[in-house]
């Protein structure tokens, strides 16, 4: 004869279960959300931070050809300002890639935790379903 009581527990358990997997998946999703944002910004912040180092490095640069007796507008002056500059934009992109890079991981890995997450809760279903019919 069907134990109606636990199948009943069995499928309460089930649901149970399921919804405690969802806000599982959810309170995880949420975290990396939040982590993503806060490496992009922190690649802006250091990208910021590149740029203003590498404007005070060639504002230091033009007063040390200044205080030289030298000109900065001859051809190896504005080579080496160039320079400068090619490597503080280097920086601040690499700082921008960094955060992004690190931003793009925590939202591929949301989106596997929720295919995972998903197949659990079938898994779970199909075992709760199991038991409920065991128990008929």
């Amino acid at each position: 004869m069907a134990d109606p009581i636990t199948a009943g527990l069995a499928i309460g358990s089930t649901a149970l279960s399921m919804k405690a997997q969802d806000e599982e998946t959810e309170a995880s999703a949420a975290l990396n959300r939040r982590r993503a944002k806060a490496a992009m910004a922190t690649g802006q912040r250091k990208a910021i931070e590149e740029r203003r180092r590498g404007k005070a490095i060639q504002s230091d640069a033009v007063a040390a050809m200044a205080a030289g007796g030298g000109v900065s507008d001859d051809a190896g002056a504005i080579e080496t300002l160039a320079k400068i500059e090619q490597v503080t934009d280097y920086n601040a992109l690499s700082a921008l890639y960094e955060g992004d890079s690190e931003a793009e991981g925590l939202r591929l890995e949301n989106r596997y935790n929720k295919k995972i997450a998903k197949t659990k809760k079938f898994a779970t279903a199909l075992s709760g379903a199991s038991t409920a019919f065991g128990a008929m």
